[in-house]
């Protein structure tokens, strides 16, 4: 038991919680959801790779997923737009923000 607290960085309680009141860590949680979703094993050949890699791609470049896991996308409307088609697909539901531009292309 020691090891897995050590391991994981965790307390007794939340040791205890897992194990006997069957709650989960949220990375396991998110597993069986992908994989309810089908989305993993993911595969080059899988149905649903190019849409998951381009909205992890735009989280990463001007997203965020928030402490309750709120997935927002922001950029430009007609890029939004176009993203939204693969939101739908994987039946999510982030929050889109229009975000506004300066003279230069800088994001205000």
């Amino acid at each position: 038991m020691q090891k897995i607290i050590d391991w994981f960085g965790i307390g007794r309680k939340t040791l205890y919680q897992w194990r006997k009141e069957g709650s989960k860590p949220d990375p396991v949680r998110g597993l069986e959801v992908a994989k309810g979703k089908g989305w993993v094993p993911l595969k080059f050949s899988s149905e649903a790779l190019p849409a998951l890699n381009k909205i992890c791609a735009w989280i990463l470049s001007g997203g965020s997923i928030s402490s309750l896991y709120v997935v927002s996308l922001s950029g430009r409307l007609e890029d939004l737009k176009k993203l939204e088609k693969d939101v739908r697909r994987l039946g999510l539901k982030p929050t889109f923000l229009e975000a506004r531009w300066g003279k230069g292309g800088e994001r205000t």
